[in-house]
């Protein structure tokens, strides 16, 4: 109930000074003119003195104030009651009284709307200013993650998202040597000194992903659907491409918010929720338009110090979007239309002679076929 000032015997008129008022019984609409007695209650009486109806002091508050007329209502809003008092007949010591009762309802109510309003209010500044400063962090923070949070990282993400079931692992020794000689390849076209590594799992979906620490997993189906060498070595180059940017890291801090934060800042990362999270949008490769554009870039650059065009990338790109496999690895890219369009303009942009970095093309080193690795 909201709270008025309570009127003291000293504030009220003496119990004899009664007035005239209209009273509403907030069941009908009709006015019933009564007779007024206002001290520490406000008394209705019908025209031959029998009470009517009485209020405390307390439970009145003014819903309407002119200068000639004065409508008392109740505290409760659910309560429809009211008296209308006109100034003609009412001393100056009472109306003066009336005029003490608490302003309105809106008055009483508007201290909690006001601390709601100040709650909501501080919650979405915080809000706000976290989803400003996290990302602004993590970017900052990124390339100080010394190797050893970024590789106790992967394994967490390794272990417990990406492949808990060691058999889907291609591990096969000769399978192992092919896949490090396309690490070798891009790792020397790229210019890239950082570690790199590449696994093959079987999972459902034509995917690809960078997990921090230099870790590129790919799936069996996305090899199927490679057609030639220079496909899957595109593929790759869009991966370290992330890599190089140390997009995983940046998007793991983003995801994980403080708890990798404070993981990287205490040297230690046992969330599991954020663990869980962060893996599921590296599956997903929910990675933003610039960070998507910023790998297909750098793979621009790597491909054509290997003499390998964009076009090797975008026929994937095309045959994934009409095979229906890329659940993963196109379903939060930008539109593979819009992707073509970018890679060759990066590409015309990027004609200056390639690198020498001793890299032959594909074809010319003998590369497996794709759809034989891990066969």
């Amino acid at each position: 109930m909201a709270t008025s000032t309570p009127l003291k015997r000293s504030d009220a008129h003496p119990e004899n000074d009664r007035f005239a008022a209209i009273y509403f019984d907030g069941i009908t609409a009709k006015a019933i003119p009564v007779v007024a007695e206002f001290g520490d209650r406000l008394n209705l009486y019908d025209s031959e003195g029998k009470a009517i109806d009485g209020f405390d002091s307390a439970d009145l508050l003014r819903s309407k104030t002119a200068s000639d007329q004065l409508q008392i209502a109740i505290q409760d809003h659910h309560d429809n009651r009211r008296i209308q008092i006109d100034k003609a007949g009412v001393s100056s010591a009472t109306w003066a009284a009336l005029h003490r009762i608490s302003g309105n309802r809106h008055r009483a109510m508007r201290q909690p709307l006001r601390v709601i309003a100040a709650c909501i209010a501080v919650v979405l500044a915080g809000l706000s200013i976290f989803a400003i400063l996290i990302p602004a962090a993590a970017d900052r923070l990124a390339p100080l993650v010394p190797d050893s949070f970024e590789t106790t990282l992967a394994n967490r993400l390794e272990t417990y998202v990406i492949y808990p079931d060691a058999q889907k692992i291609c591990a096969s020794a000769e399978d192992n040597a092919i896949l490090a000689g396309f690490v070798d390849a891009l790792r020397v076209a790229s210019g890239f000194s950082g570690p790199v590594s590449l696994r093959v799992i079987d999972m459902p979906g034509a995917n690809a992903f960078a997990l921090p620490a230099g870790r590129i997993v790919i799936t069996r189906s996305l090899l199927d659907l490679s057609a030639t060498p220079e496909e899957l070595i595109a593929v790759l180059a869009h991966e370290l491409g992330h890599i190089q940017a140390q997009h995983a890291v940046r998007l793991s801090l983003r995801i994980g918010g403080t708890s990798t934060l404070l993981g990287f800042l205490l040297g230690d990362f046992t969330g599991s929720a954020a663990v869980v999270a962060v893996g599921q949008a590296l599956i997903g490769t929910a990675y933003s338009r610039e960070f998507e554009r910023q790998a297909d870039l750098l793979a621009v650059q790597t491909l054509r110090n290997m003499s390998i065009p964009p076009d090797d990338l975008i026929a994937l790109l095309e045959r994934l979007e009409s095979s229906g496999e890329a659940a993963g690895w196109l379903s939060t890219h930008p539109s593979t239309a819009e992707r073509r369009d970018f890679l060759m303009q990066a590409a015309a942009e990027n004609r200056e002679t390639p690198r020498d970095f001793g890299v032959d093309q594909p074809a010319n080193q003998n590369w497996i076929m794709p759809n034989l690795i891990c066969d």
